[in-house]
């Protein structure tokens, strides 16, 4: 087993991935309830959905969605397999099934950044309509909760903070959370720099 395994890492180093999940499936025959497995068939199966085209990207995603949902009954305990899968769901456009499997992952793990951000992101769709997943303030407590998560870098969910902050005719917040990207470590890039000056500036 472990040269199989020794294999499969290989090829993802080679970026070979139809090689590469071909070994997977053959491990999955000898350890079929391994949720890790199952979660790196996943990834496998979505990396060649992006570089399909036609209809076969749509049914790898789908195929990828099978393995995640095998992934979760394996080990349901397991908050992020639950987030990763809102998000295979979200990718499929499925997205009420995508709300249900983010809010499992938060009741599971609170501090689930993916599952955060994953509901975050569903306030803006269409669907969403009257905030029947997520409310706009829901989604600004998700993000503020996403900055202090990732407070190693939070510039880049500070900038969608303030973004949302400033649409929400909150500005002082906004200045507030602008100020504090401003002073961050490592710094903003050029293109954050301007757009944090130029909300403390108004």
């Amino acid at each position: 087993m472990l040269e199989l395994i020794l294999k499969l890492t290989h090829h993802l180093h080679q970026k070979d991935y139809r090689t590469a999940l071909n070994l997977a499936l053959q491990l999955y025959e000898k350890i079929s309830n391994n949720p890790y497995l199952l979660r790196l068939i996943v990834t496998i199966y979505g990396i060649l959905a992006r570089e399909a085209t036609g209809g076969e990207g749509w049914s790898l995603e789908e195929e990828a969605i099978k393995w995640g949902e095998q992934a979760v009954r394996a080990a349901p305990e397991i908050g992020w397999l639950w987030a990763e899968l809102g998000w295979d769901y979200e990718l499929h456009l499925e997205h009420e099934r995508a709300h249900r499997a983010f809010r499992r992952a938060l009741e599971l793990d609170p501090c689930c950044v993916d599952a955060l951000r994953g509901l975050a992101s569903l306030w803006s769709l269409p669907e969403n309509e009257e905030g029947k997943w997520v409310s706009r303030d829901e989604m600004i407590d998700f993000l503020k909760h996403i900055v202090e998560l990732e407070y190693r870098n939070p510039i880049p969910a500070l900038h969608w903070l303030v973004n949302e902050l400033q649409r929400a005719g909150q500005r002082e917040q906004a200045k507030s959370y602008a100020l504090r990207a401003l002073l961050s470590f490592p710094p903003p890039d050029p293109e954050m720099l301007e757009f944090f000056v130029k909300v403390l500036s108004e």
